[in-house]
């Protein structure tokens, strides 16, 4: 009598075990996603194109010509928990000289858009430099190599 209380005892923690290692298995398995849209808009002069090229440690968007006042955007989708993804755009346009103005820079990086903008990042290529929109307030963060 004692062994089989045993033996149903044992079974109990083997199920019980095998249950916690396939829930921590399936949360590792549906991994949260953020699907974060992000536009890089030209905000030069009128008439002037920007050219812009995106790319991630994994994904290469191409460079893409953007006239005024329209938007280069794309989306992607960021594990909400340990994510580093980081687009990193080469943006050139030529000015009223015929002086080619470029410059790279971090359009998107989870680790710290993920507070700013969740998503939607919006971005604005100014004359003097690069914008973000912040918590609805349009803020300087980047100007062009000298």
């Amino acid at each position: 009598m004692a062994a089989g209380k045993l033996n149903t005892l044992l079974q109990l923690a083997v199920v019980v075990i095998l249950i916690t290692l396939l829930c921590g298995f399936s949360s590792v398995w549906s991994q949260q996603y953020l699907k974060v849209h992000v536009y890089v808009n030209n905000n030069l002069y009128p008439g002037t194109d920007m050219w812009v090229h995106c790319k991630s440690e994994d994904e290469d968007l191409g460079a893409h010509k953007v006239a005024y006042d329209m938007d280069f955007a794309w989306t992607s989708h960021i594990k909400i928990d340990w994510d580093t993804t980081k687009f990193v755009c080469h943006i050139w346009w030529w000015d009223s000289k015929g002086q080619m103005v470029d410059g790279f820079f971090d359009i998107y990086k989870s680790t710290r858009d993920i507070y700013d903008c969740t998503y939607e990042c919006h971005r604005f290529v100014k004359p003097d430099g690069i914008y973000f929109l912040v918590n609805d307030t349009i803020k300087f963060t980047n100007p062009w190599p000298e």
